[in-house]
């Protein structure tokens, strides 16, 4: 008698279902717990002054819930990325689509919640449109006239702790350096 092996019964592929459960959770965390609480309505210019510190003031048990809610996001992400790599029908387009529904949920968000990213942005322009070097004393924010300038709340009288590859990119999205308007600088924060 011969002996007939059968096929072990498949186990059906959970990528999809643990990819799209991930990405959900990871949104919703990243909407509520971070994009809500942060969000462009409020005042622009508390940020400017202290960073994130002054949004999220609710102490320890604020750092605590905030820590818990990064922790969490970035185990989704590892489980999305954990997904992907089994392979799926469609993975490819689940990851642009992924990716795409993240970065939507990030929108009403305030961006770069950072002193820093105004002095950038100052930087940039002070290279590009005053030629000056912003790492030096004579480049410094509160030496010129400037609207985006005018915004630095810290280290308002410091030089840059930038590069100037940092300028080059900061100037490289306009079509020229002259077209580096307060708008621009700050669509790029």
């Amino acid at each position: 008698m011969m002996s007939v092996s059968k096929a072990a019964p498949s186990r059906p592929n959970r990528a999809p279902i643990v990819f799209a459960a991930a990405l959900v959770l990871m949104c919703v965390i990243w909407f509520l717990g971070f994009a809500v609480r942060i969000s462009l309505n409020q005042d622009t210019d508390i940020v400017a002054r202290a960073g994130i510190s002054r949004v999220l003031n609710g102490g320890f048990s604020d750092f605590r819930a905030t820590t818990f809610l990064i922790l969490v996001a970035v185990s989704c992400y590892v489980l999305c990325l954990l997904a992907l790599r089994k392979r799926f029908r469609h993975d490819f387009a689940a990851a642009i689509g992924g990716t795409v529904l993240a970065g939507c949920s990030m929108l009403p968000a305030m961006p770069l919640t950072s002193p820093d990213a105004v002095h950038l942005a100052a930087d940039v322009r002070t290279f590009w449109l005053q030629h000056k070097d912003p790492t030096n004393f004579d480049g410094v924010p509160a030496k010129f006239d400037d609207p985006v300038a005018n915004e630095v709340r810290v280290f308002r009288n410091q030089p840059s702790g930038y590069g100037p590859l940092a300028y080059a990119i900061g100037g490289a999205p306009s079509p020229s350096p002259a077209t580096l308007s307060e708008r621009t600088c700050w669509a790029r924060r």
